[in-house]
């Protein structure tokens, strides 16, 4: 059950007196040395034996030391280089060595009847429903449904019909599904495959109502774990893309130990012990090393790299849209191996077996109940969303330490104060944890994490003293963690002997600081708030293990149906009994496909065919440093080599681009998208709209046209829609040659039957068109008229027509002497690459490309391609007067239609910083309420800069911190669109920098209609403009702080990094900490760069500038405006100098914003 990674962990073994060979043939006198050497491993202790073996691999430790012939050895201590060389003579070939390992395996515990255990799946009147908000219009999560949605309670208080449906996914399914058996489940899409077998592994989400029983061995889901015992691969793929393919296999290992294999291991040797047999050396030391818990590295992970066909890519990182990683064929193998690489059990529900699948249990939204060390390691991973919120934290609690005079410490009091910040730092760093693990997105932790940070520095006693705050808002000092730090510090500070001097009334300097500040408490408070700190960690991490545990992963998006829809599936409910439909984020109607061909002819709109020829091409790359590293020692690696030939209009040659779309646009959209920046300008509307249908209509998109696109894995289209839709996006720009990379690839049989048909349609039209493709099936294979076929080391070794069923093909490998002959009904591609692999040209000795460049074959190509080489009597030179087909105004237009879209429906997005905004203000509405007006003391104006200053940095914060994954998500799809030539960079990043303005306008207005009024400020038309104007510059040059972040970051996790560093200097130089002319020179230029200290600037001196009311400060009468001129440098008379800056700095970082996203390109592919 749990030995090996495909299944069944059996093993042969050796009698003490004899025993049989691997082919069972001849007899094998006993070897007195593996006598003595197992003699002795039975003398050892239980513990000890089961992690000793007697190994026999000859090999050099790298030491100089060489290893010859049988030795008693640990396990647990062999190396890389045993592990890869024991693999290697256990599976030499995998096709019948690995079965053969499996027998012996079976063999050797059936031996001693150790019994496996077995799983019987049963499920009797299974009924899965789902439950679909019903909305106008096209079924898309879009601003206007999320506001609305909440409010739905009250629509149907007052109505009477309900604007919820339910929709049958599963209705009264029963069967057994029996152990020991590879069972297969059918059937056309939409009638509910995934949501059965999700039901089956008992992953099901918790919003759907079901219904039924689900029983292993008997036992109910709700009586045991099952994910402990089945485990489910989707069909999706989700990996990290920085992980290597061996590492991300060691994880998995490390997360899922060995399971039941160290028990079996052990009653397996006890019965072998007292039966007196002796295994197979090999069998036994492959069964120990993948037993014992706790290893780093496993030779479970060797194995499964091996017979998995991943051992030639283990040092390879897995790779993403941007980063150059493994094939989509290696990461759908990949996922398979992190699932058995330790086995759950007997029960394994696999989807889409031969399709792209899905690691989602290891990232943000995996649910993968497995331990709590995985979530743990996972979250840290993937959600650092709150963490730079943390590392702000801890900052602007060093920075308070900094600033309370810390003069030629004592010893005594230095320890002091490193063991408050400790206990702080451990606070922080759980409470962050805690926010992530509670609110699992990216945006919603950000942003609750800064709401939360919000309230801890409001009642922190920091920003206002504990006096300043309403009396019946003062609990909430003692519920802050920055309360307990501040007095910890503050007394540690300011009870030290040199503040002890007697200033006033018999009053310290150091007492008089502390009452000022509401902190006059005795010394032993310091104790009483480190035990604070440490009680807040202890809080926050059980709150940590418990959101682990308790809460369920965020849906991705909600169920919602239009009600056009809707109506459909209830006339087909009525017609055939129920509607049943597969568990998606957007319902739509599936299209109905026939087996009628489709005659489709020439589209709307004409081309020009083209024929492309080559000759003699050589590409070189530069070594990668892992080759120079393994003794590869030229500095250029060639990959192609003296290819030639010809592609040539209406063929389909077998040699498009990623699936990469903007996620949140409709199908019909991308398409009309590419269409309108893609095709000339001369074409009228109407003609690009018929265009756009013909196009949809061919590629047989015409029934999911109104669909989301969603984001791969999580939502939207599936994997086979998502390649038709990158083909419709790049025909629909007409182009005369097509070239398609791997178009089938990780699709299942029908799936790249739809994709094909599509590229035939294609090929139908006249268009020159190629593609490649990885070991395609019979019927994909012989779609193509011609092949080029190449060998490692880019050398053609067939070029030329394929024949009916692949004759011409089959006829020319035949003919090379040495060469088996193709079987009856055999795949001739699969045979193709068979019989002329590396192995087959070393065991013939022949070489494949030398016979290709002998043959007649060979001079047919040449002969043709000189003769397409020469251009055609009336021909005329290629030519295109500029890069894009559109110009830069239709391009902007273009791309801010889509940014459009793509914001409205962006719920999460949007809606996360509006309810972030009206909190927040809220907040400081009701701690500072009235205050504006109330200025009788220095300490007055304190709290109103404190609460500008809460609102430049928290308000502005979150702002940066949202932004960051929406501009990663869209650069992907930015580089390419870009590579295909659709529009410049300044077109798509000003239009994005635009669509931001309106949003930032309606934070804005919503945070002065709530604050203004609530904190009393002076009611005038010149202060309330001022007001909104310093407000809304700050919240928009904030959030282009963002997108210049990612433009300069490789990838979202770097841009985080980046924004917390950039945090702590707008927090330090904002002139609220340090006033500006108290800085020191050498860093008082940073003052004046900070674009934080002038957004305080602009709103504390249009609103008290030019007050003329005395005051008192620090025991002096003062005006208001002097006091702020000669304290902070705020001179009302600059402010048209502000009104500039502030205007400035948005249009500086949107301009570097649009540079750098142009000119500085992470893609690795």
């Amino acid at each position: 059950m749990e030995l090996t990674t495909i299944g069944k962990t059996q093993s042969s073994f050796q009698h003490h007196a004899s025993t049989l060979d691997a082919g069972g043939d001849s007899i094998i006198e006993e070897d007195e040395d593996l006598e003595l050497q197992w003699a002795a491993i039975e003398r050892l202790p239980t513990f000890e034996r089961l992690r000793t073996s007697v190994f026999d691999i000859d090999h050099d430790n790298g030491s100089g030391k060489e290893f010859k012939g049988k030795r008693v050895t640990d396990v647990t201590k062999l190396g890389a280089v045993e592990r890869h060389l024991f693999i290697e003579k256990l599976i030499k070939h995998i096709e019948n060595d690995n079965l053969r390992l499996l027998q012996k395996l079976r063999d050797r515990i059936d031996r001693v009847n150790v019994k496996l255990p077995t799983v019987e799946v049963r499920y009797k009147n299974l009924l899965v429903d789902a439950k679909c908000e019903v909305v106008q219009g096209k079924p898309l999560p879009t601003l206007w449904n999320s506001i609305t949605n909440p409010l739905s309670v009250f629509t149907k208080v007052i109505q009477c019909n309900s604007q919820e449906a339910k929709i049958n996914i599963l209705k009264d399914v029963s069967g057994i599904i029996k152990p020991s058996r590879l069972t297969l489940l059918l059937g056309p899409p939409g009638c509910g495959k995934t949501t059965f077998l999700l039901a089956l592994a008992g992953k099901l989400d918790q919003s759907l109502d079901v219904a039924g029983e689900i029983s292993y061995n008997g036992y109910r889901l709700d009586e045991f774990i099952p994910q402990k015992t089945s485990a489910y691969i989707s069909q999706h793929d989700l990996h990290l893309a920085e992980m290597t393919v061996r590492e991300t296999i060691d994880f998995a290992a490390r997360c899922q130990g060995v399971g039941s294999r160290a028990d079996i291991m052990m009653e397996v040797s006890r019965r072998e012990k007292e039966e007196g047999i002796v295994p197979d050396p090999d069998i036994d030391t492959y069964m120990k090393a993948i037993s014992v818990e706790g290893q780093k590295r496993n030779l479970q992970t060797d194995y499964v790299l091996k017979i998995l066909g991943l051992d030639i890519c283990s040092d390879t990182m897995v790779g993403d849209a941007l980063k150059r990683g493994i094939s989509g064929g290696q990461k759908k193998r990949l996922t398979t191996g992190e699932m058995i690489v330790e086995r759950k059990g007997a029960a394994d529900f696999l989807q889409e077996v031969i399709s792209r699948k899905d690691q989602e249990q290891y990232c943000l939204h995996g649910q993968r109940a497995t331990s709590h060390e995985t979530e743990f390691i996972c979250l840290y991973f993937q959600n650092d969303a709150a963490h730079h919120h943390c590392i702000y934290y801890n900052d602007s609690i060093y920075a308070y330490s900094d600033n309370c005079g810390l003069d030629r410490p004592e010893v005594e009091r230095f320890f002091f104060q490193f063991l408050l910040l400790f206990a702080l730092h451990l606070e922080s760093t759980s409470m962050c944890r805690f926010i992530a693990s509670v609110f699992r997105t990216m945006v919603t932790a950000s942003t609750c994490g800064a709401l939360i940070l919000v309230l801890i520095f409001l009642f922190g006693g920091f920003i206002i003293p504990r006096p300043s705050l309403p009396p019946w808002l003062r609990w909430g000092f003692w519920l802050s963690p920055m309360s307990y730090a501040e007095i910890g510090i503050a007394l540690n500070e300011f009870l030290a002997p040199r503040w002890q001097k007697v200033s006033k009334g018999n009053m310290t300097i150091g007492m008089e600081i502390l009452t000022t500040r509401g902190l006059n408490f005795d010394g032993y408070f310091y104790w009483i708030s480190l035990g604070a700190l440490f009680g807040f960690t202890i809080l926050f991490d059980i709150g940590f293990i418990l959101a682990l545990t308790y809460i369920k992963p965020p849906k991705i998006s909600r169920a919602i149906i239009s009600k056009k829809n809707f109506s459909q599936l209830r006339e087909a409910d009525d017609c055939n009994g129920s509607a049943e439909l597969d568990n998606q984020s957007t319902l739509a109607t599936s299209p109905q496909t026939t087996a009628e061909t489709r005659n489709f002819g020439r589209l709307v709109l004409p081309f020009e065919p083209l024929t492309i020829s080559f000759k003699d091409v050589q590409y070189f790359v530069d070594t990668p440093p892992e080759m120079r590293e393994m003794g590869f020692s030229q500095k250029k690696l060639q990959l192609l080599r003296d290819i030639t030939g010809a592609f040539r209009p209406g063929i389909l040659t077998a040699l498009m681009g990623n699936d990469i779309h903007s996620p949140r646009i409709t199908v019909k959209e991308s398409v009309t998208y590419s269409a309108w920046l893609r095709l000339p300008p001369e074409i009228d509307s109407d003609t690009k709209a018929r265009f756009v249908e013909e196009v949809i209509e061919t590629i047989e998109l015409d029934g999911i046209k109104d669909s989301f696109v969603g984001i791969p894995g999580q939502s939207g289209l599936s994997t086979e829609q998502r390649k038709r839709l990158t083909i419709a996006v790049e025909l629909v720009s007409n182009p005369s040659i097509i070239f398609m990379d791997e178009p089938t690839s990780g699709l299942d049989a029908r799936a790249a039957a739809i994709v094909m048909r599509a590229v035939k349609n294609v090929v139908s039209t006249g268009r020159t068109t190629v593609c490649t493709i990885h070991q395609p099936s019979i019927d994909i294979f012989e779609a193509f008229d011609e092949l080029i076929l190449m060998k490692t080391g880019g050398q053609i070794i067939y070029s030329g027509i394929l024949g009916h069923h692949s004759s011409k093909l089959i006829e020319y490998f035949e003919g090379i002497a040495g060469v088996p002959k193709i079987k009856n009904n055999y795949n001739p591609a699969t045979w193709m690459l068979e019989v002329t692999s590396a192995s087959v040209e070393a065991d013939l000795d022949i070489d494949f490309s030398r016979i290709y460049k002998d043959s007649p074959l060979h001079r047919d190509t040449i002969e043709l391609v000189r003769q397409l080489s020469e251009p055609q009597p009336g021909s005329r030179d290629l030519h295109f007067p500029t890069p894009y087909a559109q110009s830069g105004w239709v391009q902007f237009m273009a791309c801010l239609w889509k940014q459009h879209l793509s914001y409205w429906r962006s719920p999460e997005y949007n809606l996360a910083r509006f309810l972030f905004i009206i909190a927040a203000a809220l907040l400081f509405g009701a701690v500072f309420w009235q205050k504006g007006k109330e200025i009788n003391t220095e300490q007055d104006l304190f709290n109103i800069l404190g609460s500008m200053y809460m609102a430049v940095i928290f308000l502005g914060l979150n702002n940066c911190s949202t932004v960051l994954p929406y501009v990663a998500t869209e650069r992907t799809v930015l580089y390419r669109e870009k590579f295909a030539g659709m529009y410049s960079q300044n077109a798509y990043s000003f239009a994005q920098v635009t669509m931001e303005i309106p949003y930032v306008i309606l934070q804005t207005i919503l945070y002065v209609a709530i604050t203004y009024p609530a904190i009393g400020f002076y009611w005038s038309a010149y202060k309330v403009f001022w007001y909104f104007y310093a407000t809304f510059c700050t919240l928009l040059y904030y959030v282009y702080l963002g997108m210049l972040l990612v433009s300069m970051s490789k990838s979202i996790d770097v841009a985080s990094i980046l924004a917390a560093a950039i945090y702590t200097i707008l927090n330090i130089f904002s002139g609220f900490l340090m006033p500006g002319p108290k800085i020191p020179k050498w860093w008082v230029w940073c003052y004046w760069i900070c674009p934080t200290a002038w957004s305080l600037n602009g709103l504390l001196t249009s609103q008290y500038g030019d007050i003329k009311k005395e005051i008192l400060i620090f025991g002096e009468l003062k005006t208001v405006g002097s006091f702020l001129e000669d304290y902070y440098g705020f001179q009302h008379d600059q402010l048209g100098l502000v009104a500039f800056v502030l205007i400035a700095y948005p249009i500086i970082y949107a301009s570097l914003f649009a540079y750098c996203i142009g000119k500085l390109s992470f893609q690795r592919r």
